[in-house]
């Protein structure tokens, strides 16, 4: 019980450094994380949403949420969206192959059209 009482002074004073410091995107998903682990789903909500607002850390915003509120939820299926739109997340890298395949054969098609276009003096 005295645990709770010192993890939601720790909150509301968290709260107070955010309001001094909005940009403080990283320290605020960090304490929204540590808040759902205490089982402050509330105020680990209002967090991540904040920096969903502010357009700040959203995939690990979205992350936490969905975690909080289940694959039922709207934040699920945004996340997934997020995810998937991520390109470091790419898991085949046959498609940039073969566009850069396309784009060089693209590019000498330029090449070519430019040369054949020039005229002679």
């Amino acid at each position: 019980m005295a645990g709770q009482k010192q993890y939601e002074k720790a909150l509301q004073v968290y709260q107070s450094v955010f309001s001094l410091n909005p940009a403080l995107y990283a320290e605020r998903l960090e304490v929204a994380t540590q808040a759902a682990n205490w089982g402050f789903k509330e105020q680990a909500t209002e967090l991540a949403l904040s920096l969903v607002q502010e357009h700040q850390k959203e995939k690990e915003a979205f992350a936490l949420l969905s975690s909080l509120e289940g694959e039922e939820s709207w934040y699920a299926p945004m996340l997934r969206y997020l995810t998937k739109e991520d390109p470091t997340q790419s898991q085949d890298p046959l498609p940039r192959e073969s566009s850069t395949e396309d784009e060089s054969s693209s590019d000498e098609a330029l090449e070519t059209r430019a040369e054949d276009t020039e005229v002679s003096p």
